[in-house]
């Protein structure tokens, strides 16, 4: 199954703004999105989002085009691993090639797993059923009680795991002894 066209549908859409501690200062507003469609000889599509809620996503939408437009038209939809390997050649001083592919990759997996008419887990091996799913917050504190009380609120609503991000200001102090504190204070909630 070979892929014979490309296509980035452009997307944008009001996401409700929110503060966050981070070099960002707001995230969401007016946000530009892609949807990938990798286009196979069969008829079978496979496709990725791409973007976030934090922006960027017109800059994102258009090195994907630039990067791998020409470069995935008439590939075999199996040949993740080859794309991954030509990476360090297709640009070596670029470490967010990697994010891009990324998107390739993804909208690859989908189009072998509607071609093998299962769930990509399955394809992998799943051994379960069901996972727990987890509560994240993009970053909205700069303290360890901040993160605390956070944790705190995501366990109040049933949730047993939590992942953070924490803020550019906090990274530099997040040793193991940081992580050691959020974690004591966290178990007397």
């Amino acid at each position: 199954m070979q892929i014979n066209d490309i296509k980035i549908e452009v997307l944008e859409f009001d996401v409700p703004s929110l503060n966050i501690n981070d070099e960002r200062r707001v995230m969401g507003g007016r946000i530009t999105a892609g949807a990938l469609r990798l286009l196979t000889d069969v008829g079978i599509e496979g496709n990725a989002h791409i973007g976030d809620r934090g922006g960027g996503g017109e800059a994102m939408i258009g090195a994907v085009w630039n990067t791998f437009s020409e470069r995935v038209i008439g590939m075999n939809i199996a040949d993740r691993e080859k794309l991954w390997h030509q990476l360090p050649a297709i640009n070596p001083q670029e470490s967010s090639i990697h994010a891009l592919w990324s998107y390739i990759d993804v909208a690859m997996w989908d189009a072998a797993g509607k071609a093998a008419g299962m769930p990509i887990h399955e394809m992998l091996g799943a051994a379960r059923r069901k996972i727990e799913v987890y509560a994240t917050y993009p970053p909205l504190n700069s303290t360890v009680n901040g993160y605390v009380a956070e944790a705190a609120e995501v366990a109040a609503r049933g949730f047993r795991a939590y992942k953070i991000h924490p803020a550019a200001q906090c990274r530099p102090r997040m040793s193991s002894a940081w992580s050691q504190q959020c974690a004591e204070k966290s178990a007397t909630k």
